[in-house]
């Protein structure tokens, strides 16, 4: 201030030009008649300051920089080839070298932003916050930490299933520490949350940072440790519990960390509660209580013999009996493998298993990684002349079956064959499916007197399905998607790969089937799909567009736009946390599927620019 002052000797502006008191310009500046320019302020060379926006009175622009329309510069530093857009406001912070800050953001004082950074539109960087060079801030965003290791600061904190980011670097600690704050700042003060967690150091450490958040907002734990989550999700129900909080490595990329929330019914935060934790957390408006008030710390010790009762209460173990099934069961390394093998044997079957043991290091942490085991699985079923084999996915929630002839049944094959034995063994029954299965679900079910019900491809649809509707009384019996994860809302309404494998057992010992018997009859599905980058700005433009041209077309809008051609469909869905589009279509033939999914994929490209 002192030099802007001219308190000193020092030269301002060598290449630039005074113009008026206090203000200095360079050379091949563009400034609107109506911008405002406060004194004293230093203007870079070919800078262009567009209409009606205000700068200084103290700023520092470098050259080349662009100032759009309505944007307001107060006490700011700007080094060269800086971008602001419209209506954004910089107060007393420090902006780096070919940094872009789109619309209608606000960076408040004292923070520092590196070189090449990109701050979407409406974002909020608040006092004293420092992004290290190289940032990417998603639109929406409000940034209440220094970014310095992770690539971006995500636009939501819930995105998908959770919380999710790379481990140790975008979740850290004290973020898992404040995460949990705010969860319980949510919930009611003396509220009792079930904390769970895979096998894995990183989920141990974070489990129990999020612990310390919850109990210094005085909401009581009890920490299941290391722990299958349907197992997790059914302590939930069976407790007093209002919620839980289960932590993992992400099923389909063990690069980023999941922190999965859950309400009293074991089953995903709805939307409107993880806006509200959300708002807790970026608002940082945390509950405090008195040391007296500190919530407790339990670890429940009967949590797998109350799953295991209440199993069984669910199961006509006699039907499975007298079957004496053999069975092949991949663990994949995973924590099952402590637990259902005993119940399996309570059963009455005959169990090989397979990777019988937990190790974090050896579990196969992507799609590849866990089709790579099925070839070997396989191999045994047919040698031993098993029954059936199994592969347990996704921390317990998926599952892929094999039949006695070593072939392998999955994807959409396989919920057909699970709603197809569930509608031969339950009148009337009805079930649920995303709105992405094959269509030849309705009619094989049909035959059976089952109803189907579309949902949206979001688990947690599926999940509010299975609970009923409390107004009708009207409960789906079965649900189910095409990676391999069902819901026996008798049961409990979420994922559970160890009660659908019994079911599974159940049913094929009542219809007295092979499992090939069934799987032989089915119809071959065609569903294929990709998927198609597009920057999140210009996805409703895609979305209106394609709207407008499918007028007096057979389309559904369940989830994103499905247009049907004769018995053909395409589905048309934009990824709710991600840059992308999802399409999925499926025909009558090979041929016919490509060509369907390949013309829209090159219609949303065309669109896209």
């Amino acid at each position: 201030y002192t030099v802007m002052d001219e308190q000193t000797r020092v030269r301002i502006g060598r290449d630039a030009e005074r113009q008026g008191e206090g203000i200095w310009v360079g050379d091949g500046c563009e400034i609107d008649p109506t911008a405002q320019i406060n004194y004293p302020v230093v203007i870079g060379k070919n800078c262009k300051i567009k209409a009606h926006a205000v700068v200084g009175p103290y700023s520092v622009l470098g050259d080349n920089c662009i100032v759009e329309e309505k944007a307001s510069i107060h006490r700011c530093i700007l080094w060269d080839n800086v971008y602001v857009g419209v209506e954004t406001r910089l107060t007393a912070c420090t902006i780096c070298a070919h940094t872009t800050i789109k619309q209608n953001c606000v960076i408040q004082e004292g923070a520092v932003i590196g070189d090449r950074c990109r701050i979407e539109n409406d974002c909020t960087i608040r006092t004293q916050i420092k992004l290290w060079p190289d940032k990417i801030i998603e639109a929406g965003s409000t940034v209440t930490m220094s970014l310095i290791w992770g690539q971006k600061w995500a636009g939501s904190l819930f995105r998908g299933q959770g919380v999710m980011g790379v481990a140790n670097i975008e979740l850290t600690p004290d973020f898992a520490c404040k995460l949990g704050a705010s969860f319980g700042g949510y919930l009611k003060r003396g509220a009792t949350v079930i904390t769970s967690r895979d096998s894995g150091p990183v989920a141990r450490m974070m489990k129990r940072a999020m612990i310390s958040g919850l109990l210094s907002v005085g909401v009581n734990v009890l920490d299941y440790r290391s722990m299958p989550l349907p197992i997790v999700r059914h302590g939930i129900r069976g407790s007093q519990a209002v919620g839980g909080v289960h932590i993992r490595l992400a099923p389909n990329n063990p690069k980023m960390l999941l922190i999965e929330f859950f309400d009293a019914q074991g089953t995903y935060l709805s939307k409107n509660a993880e806006r509200k934790v959300e708002t807790i957390f970026f608002r940082e408006d945390f509950r405090r209580v008195d040391a007296e008030q500190v919530g407790s710390l339990d670890f429940p010790g009967r949590s797998i013999e109350q799953y295991s009762e209440d199993y069984f209460h669910h199961i006509q173990i006699d039907e499975v009996k007298s079957r004496r099934l053999k069975i092949v069961a991949d663990f994949a390394f995973g924590r099952l493998a402590g637990v259902f093998p005993a119940m399996l044997g309570r059963m009455g079957c005959d169990l090989i298993a397979l990777n019988a043991y937990p190790d974090v290091q050896k579990t196969p942490k992507t799609l590849e990684a866990r089709a790579a085991l099925l070839p070997n699985l396989s191999q045994i079923v047919t040698t031993l002349n098993a029954d059936m084999g199994v592969l347990f996915e996704a921390d317990g929630e998926r599952m892929t079956v094999v039949d006695e002839d070593g072939a392998v049944i999955a994807g959409d094959k396989l919920l057909a064959l699970m709603a197809v034995l569930k509608a031969r063994t339950r009148p009337n029954a009805k079930i649920a499916v995303p709105i992405t299965a094959s269509r030849i679900i309705e009619p094989l079910v049909s035959l059976h007197g089952a109803t189907v019900t579309r949902t949206k491809t979001d688990p947690r649809d599926l999940m509010t399905v299975s609970m009923g509707d409390p107004n009708t009384a009207e409960t789906v019996n079965f649900a189910g998607d095409d990676t391999g994860g069902f819901i026996f809302s008798d049961f409990q309404p979420s994922y559970d790969a160890m009660f659908a494998f019994g079911k599974l057992l159940e049913m094929l010992a009542i219809t007295d089937f092979k499992l090939s018997d069934i799987a032989s009859q089915l119809p071959t599905s065609s569903v294929v799909r990709a998927l198609v980058r597009c920057p999140w700005e210009i996805k409703g433009r895609i979305m209106r567009v394609l709207t407008k041209e499918t007028e007096g077309q057979h389309v559904e809008l369940v989830d994103g736009i499905k247009i049907y051609r004769g018995e053909n469909w395409v589905l048309v869905l934009p990824d709710a946390s991600e840059p992308f589009f999802h399409v999925y279509a499926e025909g009558s033939d090979t041929e016919s599927t490509h060509g369907l999914l390949c013309e829209f994929v090159e219609k949303i490209e065309y669109l896209r620019g």
